[in-house]
């Protein structure tokens, strides 16, 4: 045996042996004599920067002078190495220690990147922009300089070159065509150039078919007044609120008609912009502890933002929220040393703005949390000490900030990376001092505190000119806003609902599946309170069942045909429209007088259910599941009729009765797994230390070792055909149930990185299946037909998953 004080050193790299592709390792070892002798010695290596196992080296060579050559290595890439010691008599099962973890070690950098961008999603976000995500490929063979994206359609093209260091996993192309296809190609770029394509297909959407042609209604705020003024300039407006202190903010939420007003007594109001009604107050200077300020709706999430001035030895400014009906506030964020002079939520996209003299400022509304918690700091999207108050364009995900040192409006992306100049084709511009911004169909309408401005566009001449409104207000003016649906819009999905599956019972079906992925650049704030449909379509007859109106992530399907064959699919949708349908999951139902059930062990004890874990029962309560005081839990289950053979984690095996909920603990120990020949009545099990399969009779009686010589991970029996099927931790194998007629269904090398993971009997169609998980392909699910002499298997689900159910 081998002592566990006999625990080697780490290897360390040998000097001036690293290159791009290999290395040389130095290990003194251990004393061979005082562990026993016998041992053999091998290589393991991990990367460092990927969720890996260890692996054995297949490329290494030992030296005298104890040196080991590793070669064959990815160059530029991060590993650890250590060594395993393993008996050479039991080399089929081994027992091994491993030596202490080298410290990281990174070979050089040599050639082109030899691994591709993996392309996350690609979607049409609408009939002119295609947005893409993508993660690095593990192997850039060099420091990585850039992505290259490229698009290309049938007479249009674009290529973007995304510095490494701006760390973005996200593009949008935009000034693309309607109902087009592109591709879409990202590639790494190292300093030797780049390497191979990740690419997709992208299909933008038909151009609408009718455009919003809705007039703006304007919402004028003066330092006493709020006026609803039409666009038509000649018109006169109407006053929907009066003050006799001075107003400091306004806000406006379209699809209630509801108005904001915060005033210099330190009230915030709430109004009707319909009617005159009397104000209602929803803050009042004993409530809060600063002063209102600006203020922005939440129109989706039903928040009101509010900057206020705290007055404390210094003044201190801070960004409050609340309900509609001013319950509910807290702190968004905190501890402004200089004032912002403008705030703008946008729950569409998911984040908080605002604009002092450092610049433009975001938080992804996903991290207020009474207060901006420790870790988290607002990002600085745009340096500049001359921005003016700002406007969001949600649905084309950029910010319109007047630069009054240029005189010009410019667009801003959400994360900053992109400004463009909107107004360079402006007959004599007036975007200096804007106070509050606006746009509606393109235009913009904005103050600078003394009057009211609006633009033009002239077609001929490509230009935009600015004209003033009439000056009604008898004072200065404070905002600009906009009544109109499109100034406050209802997200449609971009991207279908994910990992839809399904379990089905004789008549129902329980469907679950993920939210809608957001679109790259979208904050985790982003509203996603979806309402989705689910379609339900039994393939024999082509009858179709449509349920809406469904919140949360599952439902319920009722009044399925027994036996048939169903397929599945979600889309979400809002009052806006509807997304993509996710991919279908297809399942058949069970039928009439099969009564399934599901055993599973839980923190209540052993639970049973039906298929869709509906009608659940307690078959063993927590507090029987114990051993001289000591609980212990249930890794294995089998039954036949009322008794169930339980196997503990602590390797004993117990007999409980449902019917007179006996429990009796069986004279037989070292169990890891265990199955019932129900049609001759024996026990098998899988034995962990002798590493054999063994049976007996249904008490425990006559106990018989099989020929079968494995560490069993998994047992299954097959009663009607008279097979016995185990795993191990690298195969799948098939036996007679007398232990005859041995034969793989699946085998791996011990050490490659690879492990069976679940296996599972189809009895009724005759095919057993069983997933293998590798860092290579990730976690597949293979299945191979129980009636074929040479077995063959196949793969059925090539993509990753992370579990898998077959329910008898």
């Amino acid at each position: 045996m081998i002592l566990l004080d006999c625990i080697p050193p780490a290897p360390a790299l040998v000097a001036d042996s690293l290159t791009a592709t290999s290395l040389r390792l130095e290990w003194n070892g251990i004393d061979i004599e005082r562990c026993g002798g016998g041992l053999s010695y091998l290589v393991q290596w991990k990367y460092e920067e990927l969720a890996e196992t260890w692996q054995y080296c297949r490329n290494q060579s030992w030296a005298e002078n104890d040196q080991i050559l590793v070669q064959n290595l990815q160059p530029y890439t991060k590993y650890r190495f250590r060594v395993a010691l393993l008996l050479k008599s039991t080399q089929h099962n081994p027992e091994l220690i491993v030596s202490a973890p080298s410290v990281v070690i990174r070979t050089l950098a040599a050639g082109l990147p030899t691994s591709a961008p993996v392309i996350v999603r690609a979607v049409a976000v609408d009939s002119c922009r295609a947005s893409v995500s993508w993660e690095p490929g593990p192997f850039p063979n060099g420091p990585l300089l850039s992505y290259v994206l490229r698009l290309q359609g049938v007479d249009h093209s674009q290529l973007k070159d995304i510095p490494a260091s701006e760390n973005t996993d996200h593009y949008m192309f935009q000034n693309l065509k309607p109902n087009k296809n592109y591709s879409i190609s990202v590639t790494m770029r190292n300093g030797v150039g780049e390497g191979p394509l990740a690419i997709t297909c992208v299909t933008t959407t038909p151009e609408p078919a009718v455009k919003d042609t809705q007039q703006p209604i304007l919402i004028l705020g003066g330092q006493h007044v709020v006026m609803k003024q039409d666009a038509d300039m000649l018109d006169d407006p109407s006053v929907v609120y009066e003050n006799k202190s001075t107003i400091r903010g306004i806000a406006i939420h379209v699809a209630s008609a509801q108005l904001f007003i915060s005033d210099s007594l330190g009230y915030v109001y709430r109004t009707s912009i319909t009617k005159r009604t009397k104000p209602t107050v929803i803050l009042s200077p004993s409530q809060v502890n600063f002063k209102p300020l600006s203020l922005s709706v939440d129109w989706l999430n039903l928040h009101l933002y509010i900057l206020g001035e705290v007055k404390h030895a210094t003044t201190v400014w801070q960004i409050a929220r609340c309900n509609l009906d001013g319950r509910g506030l807290t702190v968004a964020v905190a501890g402004f040393l200089t004032r912002p002079t403008h705030i703008e939520v946008d729950p569409y996209n998911g984040y908080l703005f605002w604009v002092t003299r450092g610049g433009l400022y975001r938080l992804d509304l996903a991290d207020i949390s009474n207060g901006v918690k420790h870790e988290v700091q607002p990002y600085l999207i745009l340096e500049d000490v001359n921005l003016g108050a700002f406007t969001v364009d949600h649905t084309n995900f950029r910010l319109l900030v007047p630069h009054h040192i240029q005189n010009t409006v410019i667009s801003v992306s959400l994360d900053g990376r992109e400004v463009l100049d909107l107004r360079a084709n402006t007959q004599q511009p007036k975007f200096k001092n804007v106070v509050s911004l606006a746009m509606v169909n393109g235009l913009f309408y904005w103050t600078n505190g003394e009057e009211v401005l609006i633009e033009g566009y002239h077609l001929g001449q490509n230009r935009y000119f600015h004209n003033a409104y009439p000056d009604r207000s008898n004072g200065s003016f404070v905002s600009v806003n906009v009544l109109m649906d499109a100034s406050q819009p209802v997200p449609v999905p971009v991207n279908p609902p994910t990992g839809v599956q399904a379990v089905l019972g004789m008549e129902r079906a329980k469907v679950s599946w993920q939210a809608p992925h957001l679109l790259g650049g979208q904050g985790k704030g982003a509203w996603q309170n979806w309402s989705y449909e689910l379609e339900i379509k039994d393939e024999s007859t082509g009858e179709t069942i449509h349920q809406k109106d469904i919140s949360g992530s599952s439902h319920t399907v009722h009044n399925l045909q027994e036996k048939s064959e169903y397929s599945i699919k979600a889309a979400a949708y809002t009052s806006a429209g509807r997304g993509p349908w996710s991919t279908e999951f297809r399942g058949r139902t069970l039928r009439h007088g099969s009564h399934a059930s599901i055993l599973w062990s839980a923190n209540e004890g052993l639970l049973k259910s039906d298929v869709t874990g509906e009608n659940i029962d307690t078959l063993i309560y927590k507090a029987s599941l114990k051993e001289r005081e000591v609980d212990y839990h249930i890794v294995d289950v089998s039954w036949y009729k009322d008794v169930l053979y339980i196997v503990g984690n602590n390797s004993a095996l117990y007999q409980y009765n449902i019917t007179s909920h006996q429990k009796t603990k069986m004279n037989i120990h070292s169990v890891g797994s265990i199955a019932v020949d129900w049609i001759s009545k024996k026990l098998y099990w899988a034995n962990p230390k002798q590493q054999i399969i063994t049976r007996a009779n249904l008490n425990g009686s006559h106990q018989e070792p099989m020929s079968i010589l494995a560490i069993v991970k998994e047992l299954i029996i097959d009663s009607l055909e008279a097979y016995l099927y185990w795993s191990t931790g690298h195969a799948v194998e098939v036996a007679r149930l007398n232990g005859q007629d041995r034969r793989y269904y699946h085998s791996d090398e011990i050490f490659n990185g690879k492990q069976v993971m679940g296996l599972t009997l189809d009895t009724e169609n005759r095919y057993i299946y069983w997933i293998v998980r590798s860092y290579e392909s990730g976690s597949i699910v293979y299945r191979a037909p129980t009636s074929e002499r040479i077995s063959i298997s196949q793969k059925i689900v090539p993509e990753k998953v992370s579990i898998f159910f077959f329910f008898l």
